[in-house]
């Protein structure tokens, strides 16, 4: 199966259209600055009430710990869980791509097809800074995807070629 000019140009327009849609936000960025931020407002505090023997109420002393506390657990749980989440919803869209092709290759549309393929190949790989993450394991959606790898391959290819698209099913 070759593609005309049509299609390779309808494949990249998917492309471009799916990767201007943004990537997917990784909230752990925000994770470690919060917890700095954190830690610096807690000695800050620490120092301002004891140090300076400043007589604040208790119950201000209470709360500004008490805020600091929590954006410092905030900062933590962004930092430990937000790149999860984000490489999780990679892995949603592209399951949920590679199951339509598994179950509808042959019966769908050109455009839905083509849309399907585009995205599991557009979220085979979550970049979420300055590390990158496998999101699947090809050979194990390759089994999945049997009647749909060629045309797979062949959009692979396409993308490949036309932006640099890093291989996933072919070498």
């Amino acid at each position: 199966m070759s593609f005309d000019a049509a299609e390779r140009a309808a494949i990249v327009a998917e492309w471009d259209r799916q990767k201007g849609e943004g990537a997917i936000p990784n909230w752990g960025a925000f994770g470690r600055p919060m917890v700095f931020v954190a830690v610096a407002l807690g000695l800050g505090v620490t120092v301002f009430v004891v140090f300076r023997r400043t007589m604040l109420p208790a119950d201000a002393t209470i709360a500004m710990f008490a805020a600091v506390a929590m954006l410092g657990l905030a900062g933590a749980l962004a930092w430990v869980f937000g790149a999860v989440y984000a490489a999780n919803q990679a892995y949603g869209r592209a399951e949920q791509a590679a199951q339509w092709l598994a179950e509808h290759h042959a019966a769908g549309t050109l455009e839905r097809r083509r849309a399907a393929a585009v995205t599991v190949l557009a979220h085979a790989y979550y970049r979420g800074g300055p590390w990158t993450l496998r999101v699947y394991q090809p050979r194990h959606l390759a089994r999945r995807l049997a009647s749909a790898l060629d045309y797979l391959e062949k959009v692979e290819g396409v993308l490949s070629e036309e932006r640099g698209v890093t291989r996933v099913f072919s070498r």
